[in-house]
């Protein structure tokens, strides 16, 4: 009795010689010894498979899960946690969550789960305690939630962490382009309406070319405001699932009326732009409107970053065996540092630099991957060294029919 009281189960008593009354007794003893053996070794399996499949879920999950007992111990933690707190093996694991130390040697979590342990069950189980960890360059949004058996005791905590960098990132670019626009779109009102006012009262007084001066401003900022309101536009309409309609058109017209439309931009720092092409090209299924926009916009970025007295080159060839056609805009500019490559294609993001401030809604090189890879199922490049210039381009397909993604613009 002392021995399965201390849960060494399966035990058994052998007797010799005793009466038929003690054997039974025996007997009886033995059997129920082996019945609880039997019971436990089910009762462990059965515990273990479901811990297994405890650990199975929460290794799929895709966000960062650190459980913790009433100790603060870690108990089990995923891969996704350890990817995200930068942990090697089990380095973390029966260890004191509060110790660990973020990016700048901070106790990143102590603080935080100082003021969880604080609440009481009720808050604990309404009012999940949210905040932000940074790591390594991450930023982790960390959640508590409490942990209950099935009785709902009270067993610890779990910790999960989301990484919600890019959506941080995406925040501060859309505060970004909203302080922009507004910026933008004040300066060209402003002056409109201070050339406007001083014609109305004054345009008498001024000769006829001040008066064509006057008017010409006028007529450069309603343009620029023009331009400006038409990229939020097109940004939300690009941007949503609406079919553009296209029909067959002449990619060379095209560039030659686009580079048309932009050398009254050449002139104030005596720039030139030189035009390289095949002699043929076969008629290609766009919208014109929209390709003629994503070309004038890498048009008038050329000419922006353009030194004086500099040449910028467009080139149009036919790569027949990518069917495809190829159009790059090239410039002598200042150029782009690598870090900002990968990046200038992204909607709000614009190149600061010690040369140029640049203007603008941050939505224009956007709209131009928008347009060519969504809605023309082609793709946009750059290509640039710092201080050697940059070069962008853009390629649409020839024959739309060889492409699996564009079933809907062939009915």
């Amino acid at each position: 009795v002392h021995k399965i009281s201390s849960g060494e189960f399966g035990y058994k008593i052998e007797g010799e010689n005793v009466s038929d009354e003690v054997q039974e007794l025996f007997d009886s003893f033995n059997d129920m010894s082996a019945r609880l053996n039997i019971y436990e070794e089910q009762n462990i399996e059965q515990i273990t498979l479901e811990r297994n499949k405890l650990e199975a879920v929460l290794m799929s999950i895709v966000n960062g899960v650190v459980v913790c007992d009433n100790n603060d111990n870690v108990v089990l933690l995923n891969g996704h946690a350890k990817e995200l707190l930068e942990l090697e093996g089990d380095e973390l694991l029966n260890t004191n969550i509060q110790q660990y130390v973020d990016t700048e040697g901070e106790y990143c979590f102590a603080e935080k789960i100082d003021e969880y342990k604080n609440l009481s069950m009720e808050e604990k189980s309404s009012k999940p305690i949210i905040f932000n960890v940074t790591i390594g360059g991450r930023i982790l949004k960390s959640i508590i939630s409490p942990m209950y058996t099935r009785n709902h005791d009270y067993v610890g905590y779990i910790i999960v962490l989301i990484d919600v960098t890019r959506e941080t990132e995406m925040d501060l670019m859309k505060s970004q382009f909203i302080s922009n626009v507004s910026h933008e779109l004040r300066t060209p009102v402003t002056v409109l309406r201070s050339y406007i006012d001083t014609l109305y009262n004054y345009g008498e007084e001024f000769d006829l070319e001040t008066q064509k001066e006057f008017i010409g401003t006028l007529n450069t900022e309603i343009v620029r405001l023009n331009r400006m309101v038409n990229d939020i536009l097109d940004f939300s309409r690009l941007d949503s699932n609406a079919k553009i309609e296209k029909s067959e058109n002449d990619i060379s017209q095209l560039v030659d009326s686009c580079v048309s439309q932009v050398e009254v931009l050449l002139k104030d720092n005596n720039l030139k732009i030189d035009i390289q092409k095949d002699n043929e090209f076969p008629l290609l299924m766009f919208n014109y409107d929209a390709i003629a926009r994503a070309l004038t916009n890498y048009l008038s970025n050329a000419i922006k970053y353009a030194p004086k007295d500099s040449t910028i080159t467009v080139k149009l060839f036919n790569e027949i065996d990518k069917n495809q056609v190829t159009v790059t805009v090239k410039d002598e500019g200042c150029g782009i540092a690598p870090e900002h490559q990968k990046k200038v294609f992204e909607r709000f993001f614009r190149v600061e630099n010690k040369i140029h401030s640049v203007k603008g809604t941050g939505l224009g090189l956007h709209l131009v991957k928008t347009t060519i890879e969504k809605h023309h199922y082609g793709n946009v490049f750059v290509q640039s060294q710092v201080g050697q210039g940059s070069t962008f381009g853009f390629s649409l397909p020839v024959d739309l029919s060889k492409l699996d993604c564009v079933e809907d613009d062939l009915v």
